[in-house]
């Protein structure tokens, strides 16, 4: 059995949950255009011979400008950190407040993929 020190189970799927919601926030919601225009720049590429073009969202700047771009623009990068920063979040400043936000953000998640469910069933 993996020796998780003092995290359960259950507070294992709510910080993962957690982790989903706030990831996703982060990389793909609408609302979270404008910080990721500060770091990300957005230029249509063509995909010659094709004629077809798309979309690709390009690191700005130099530094840690260019270092959160590069992770932005991929989930699974900005997953593993936003998991480290919650992990590190609950077991360090565990407190009434991250409490509430990482419930809050577990919730969230929770009803992100019943509303998906539900919108793929109809």
């Amino acid at each position: 059995m993996i020796d998780m020190g003092n995290i359960s189970w259950v507070t294992l799927v709510v910080l993962g949950l957690a982790s989903f919601r706030l990831t996703h926030l982060l990389v793909f919601d609408e609302v979270m255009q404008p910080l990721r225009g500060f770091f990300l720049d957005y230029r249509e590429q063509d995909l010659a011979p094709s004629g077809l073009t798309f979309t690709a969202p390009t690191p700005r700047g130099r530094g840690i400008r260019n270092l959160l771009g590069r992770i932005l623009r991929c989930h699974w990068c900005a997953g593993f950190w936003v998991s480290l920063l919650l992990l590190v979040l609950y077991t360090v400043w565990a407190g009434p407040f991250v409490h509430g936000i990482i419930a809050l953000l577990a919730i969230s998640a929770i009803q992100s993929l019943v509303e998906h469910w539900v919108q793929t069933r109809i």
